[in-house]
């Protein structure tokens, strides 16, 4: 029995080391064709980055860019962003030397002109309120019926030709009174039960007429106006939207942007006094 029992742990011992070894090896092998592949999956990915690199970029450019927008090459692709002056990084100008040149820029007569001295810029922004254009900040300085410069840029389009009239012109601040005066008046309405005389409406009603009357400036008609536009073909729904992006342009030379939707977006609205 004793023997019996020797045997059977023994064939046990010897199993139990068979297994591991073949586990082992299995485990083994496994590890080797794992390590196989991923060398293989780098090599491909250095392949793949190598003929990247080596791939040229292509020489035909991007469609045209929306209006207000331009594209911009980043490597091996083209990215679209909205021009603006602020985007645009100019080096300081070196500080003028000598006497201001005096040049005729408003002489239709040719002009032979030295950019490499910092004077020429000078004498340019002071003419026009600007200065001049860039590769990388082009435009083409147009003038309105009232005398002032404009950059007018690719794509866009610039009132040229508009009036002026007196009306309601307040502040961003008196604005947003405002905005808010009507509101209430129009809840302390809602909550009127009769026709009868209310205080609270003719305080608000007051308070209305005292900014309308206090907050008095020039403002841009409606009629006339003429605007060019020079670029490249547009759709009837882009001639909209160009159109509008001028007008909205016009509000904020004159300092009004603020005011843009309450006379542009509803041109016909009347300012309520009662």
């Amino acid at each position: 029995m004793n023997r019996k029992l020797k045997w059977g742990l023994g064939a046990l011992i010897i199993l139990t080391i068979v297994v591991a070894a073949v586990i082992l090896i299995r485990d083994q092998a496994k590890l080797r064709q794992m390590e196989a592949d991923l060398e293989a999956a780098k090599q491909k990915v250095e392949e793949l980055n190598s003929k990247k690199q080596e791939q040229p970029i292509a020489d035909n450019g991007p469609p045209p860019a929306e209006p207000g927008y331009k594209w911009v090459r980043h490597g091996d692709h083209w990215d679209k962003v909205k021009i603006s002056e602020a985007s645009f990084k100019r080096e300081p100008l070196a500080r003028p030397k000598g006497p201001p040149l005096n040049i005729d820029w408003g002489s239709s007569k040719p002009k032979v002109l030295d950019w490499t001295d910092p004077r020429t810029a000078e004498s340019y922004r002071n003419y026009y309120g600007f200065y001049p254009p860039t590769e990388e900040d082009y435009f083409k300085p147009v003038q309105d019926n009232f005398g002032n410069w404009i950059k007018h840029y690719r794509n866009t389009s610039v009132i040229v030709k508009w009036g002026k009239r007196i009306g309601f012109r307040p502040t961003i601040n008196q604005f947003a009174r405002y905005k808010q005066l009507q509101e209430d008046l129009e809840l302390a309405r809602a909550l009127s039960f009769n026709n009868e005389p209310n205080p609270a409406i003719q305080l608000i009603e007051q308070e209305i007429r005292d900014l309308v009357d206090n907050a008095k400036g020039e403002i841009p008609t409606l009629l006339p106006r003429d605007s060019i536009y020079y670029g490249d073909a547009t759709t009837p729904e882009q001639d909209r939207i160009i159109e509008a992006e001028a007008r909205k342009a016009l509000y904020k030379r004159m300092g009004i942007e603020h005011l843009y939707e309450f006379y542009e977006i509803d041109p016909y609205k009347e300012i309520k006094r009662r």
